[in-house]
């Protein structure tokens, strides 16, 4: 468990019975009406197979408080800590070009490069995962596009929990990466945060042993410089938070998601 806690710790608003809409999990505890850095979703029922049309009206949106003044220094280095993945990339992203295969060294091809800043413990980052996971599946197994994720701690001390035992998956068995990482963010909109134990029973129903790396953390540190990172560096205020070949997807078009993505692959 990290003795250290964030000081800076996000809140994330609630869902209806019928609709669940997405605001972004911020890093403070007040909301107000500024649509900086907003996302928003339509969680589409019960289906992950087909994307949400947009609804007309949208919930009030918030929006991040300010930080902490005490903040890192700004660096190109990859995150180090007690221990870095080797299939992290510089920013502390693991590129998937493939459903089972990470690929830190990726070239810039003509597939458009996704990139997901997400946090395990944000229920708006489950419903974006339950509702688009499929079709991002689809666009990898196709080599459409490539799709990297950043996985950050904003919300409690379960995301560090969770987030280091999607670095260990990475590291262990990437091939499951993409899988476990899209089941455990996607069971959070239904489900309560889980244990250690739980997490590495997870793991195990992909065929894959990584309770002792979940247990240990040695990818504490690591998480923490990969989340300062997208705060101090990308300057991501909210999750989930998308980019297309370097172009954010406006928070309130997330429900729109596939149509940005399609758009991409046809140009």
């Amino acid at each position: 468990m990290i003795q250290r806690r964030r000081q800076i710790r996000w809140t994330a608003a609630a869902g209806t019975a019928v609709l669940l809409a997405l605001t972004a999990c911020s890093d403070g505890e007040e909301d107000n009406t500024d649509a900086s850095g907003v996302t928003q979703l339509g969680s589409g029922g019960d289906e992950t197979t087909e994307a949400p049309e947009p609804e007309d009206t949208e919930p009030e949106p918030t929006e991040a408080a300010e930080q902490d003044s005490t903040e890192p220094e700004e660096s190109d280095a990859a995150p180090t800590g007690s221990e870095s993945p080797e299939l992290a990339n510089e920013h502390g992203g693991f590129v998937l070009v493939s459903p089972t295969e990470i690929d830190p060294q990726a070239q810039a091809s003509d597939a458009p490069h996704v990139v997901i800043f997400s946090d395990p413990g944000c229920p708006h980052c489950a419903t974006l995962e339950e509702t688009f996971h499929d079709h991002l599946h689809g666009w990898l197994e196709e080599g459409a596009i490539t799709l990297e994720y950043r996985s950050v701690s904003f919300v409690s001390d379960y995301s560090d929990i969770a987030t280091n035992a999607f670095a260990c998956m990475a590291e262990n068995s990437p091939e499951n990466y993409f899988a476990y990482l899209g089941e455990i963010t996607a069971e959070r909109s239904t489900v309560d945060e889980l244990s250690a134990e739980e997490l590495a029973e997870r793991a195990q129903g992909h065929g894959a042993d990584i309770s002792q790396c979940i247990t240990d953390e040695p990818y504490a540190e690591f998480v923490e410089q990969t989340t300062d990172s997208a705060l101090n560096e990308a300057g991501i205020s909210g999750t989930p938070t998308i980019f297309i070949d370097g172009e954010e997807v406006p928070g309130d078009e997330l429900m729109s998601l596939h149509l940005h993505i399609e758009a991409a692959i046809r140009d």
